[in-house]
């Protein structure tokens, strides 16, 4: 590993930072490996300041001191960013304990901050309409866009790199191939509407892009982004819209229609029903309280 190319700051111990390596190789999911790369390099500074080895006699006291002395930074990190730097310290103590170089994962039993949930922007049932008539009116590539992302679900790298020959299922029932996150492939059912849509994006081509821009090249990130943008003024719609506040409309409607949450879960294709749940922006949630279903039960 190269000492000038590496972000990690060097340890006295270069051992530390080629297992720092190995240990974020193993997560295919480039985002993931930049975020657990910031996490470590922030506790070898740590162990620097305080001449301690990585990993070696490493304690759960030496950990408590790590947090505290994050919440002593001005200004203060996030409760949700202290949070994943401890995380990303279990899961690597967690790695090293899998490889026979550390016995124990001492960050297994450390407190960790409590995570606040903060309202994202998303839309609701009528804003999604308006916001569909608007694309449909523009057609195209714009229109295949926002119900991919919308009523699909779709993050906004899979849609953008999504190609004509990954279209797969039958006239009946189509569907498209993707690679998620996590490079995982996933098959998305697609409904009517969002079929036509790209049916009238594709036009007369046969291979490439099904998401073009008006340059006629690979749809982007940020064409999604400003396109969103531009949609929503002229829908009268005063959110900021991201194409992620697409997907949390998308499991948000999905929810508060009835879809359960094991169906949403696995729509979203997400390992875990609390990050849908996550995802969940509607203060309405508590209609679906099992309150009311045993009340029901009960009724004489």
């Amino acid at each position: 590993m190269s000492h000038t190319n590496d972000p990690i700051p060097l340890s006295d111990d270069p051992d530390a930072v080629r297992l720092a390596g190995a240990f974020l190789a193993g997560y295919a999911s480039p985002a993931t490996r930049r975020a657990y790369r910031v996490d470590l390099r922030c506790w070898f500074a740590f162990c620097r300041r305080h001449r301690i080895h990585p990993y070696r006699g490493i304690r759960r006291t030496h950990l408590e001191l790590y947090l505290r002395e994050l919440e002593q930074l001005v200004p203060r990190p996030a409760n949700t960013t202290r949070y994943r730097r401890v995380a990303t310290l279990s899961a690597w103590f967690g790695w090293l304990e899998d490889e026979d170089l550390h016995i124990g994962n001492p960050a297994a039993r450390v407190r960790r901050p409590l995570r606040h949930r903060r309202p994202m922007p998303w839309l609701d049932r009528n804003q999604l309409t308006d916001l569909l008539a608007v694309a449909q009116d523009e057609g195209g590539a714009v229109y295949a866009t926002v119900c991919l992302l919308s009523l699909n679900g779709l993050r906004v790298a899979e849609a953008c790199a999504a190609d004509i020959d990954d279209l797969t299922g039958t006239a009946y029932q189509p569907m498209l191939h993707i690679i998620g996150k996590g490079d995982r492939p996933a098959e998305i059912v697609l409904n009517p509407r969002t079929h036509q849509a790209i049916d009238a994006a594709i036009d007369d081509r046969t291979q490439g892009p099904i998401l073009v821009n008006a340059w006629g090249n690979r749809m982007r990130r940020h064409n999604v982004a400003a396109m969103l943008v531009r949609l929503a003024k002229t829908a009268g719609i005063d959110v900021h819209i991201t194409p992620h506040a697409l997907r949390r409309s998308y499991i948000t409607i999905g929810l508060l229609q009835g879809v359960s949450l094991r169906d949403m879960q696995r729509a979203a294709r997400h390992a875990k029903a609390d990050t849908t749940v996550g995802y969940d922006q509607s203060d309405q949630s508590f209609h679906r309280d099992p309150t009311f279903v045993l009340m029901s039960a009960t009724a004489r």
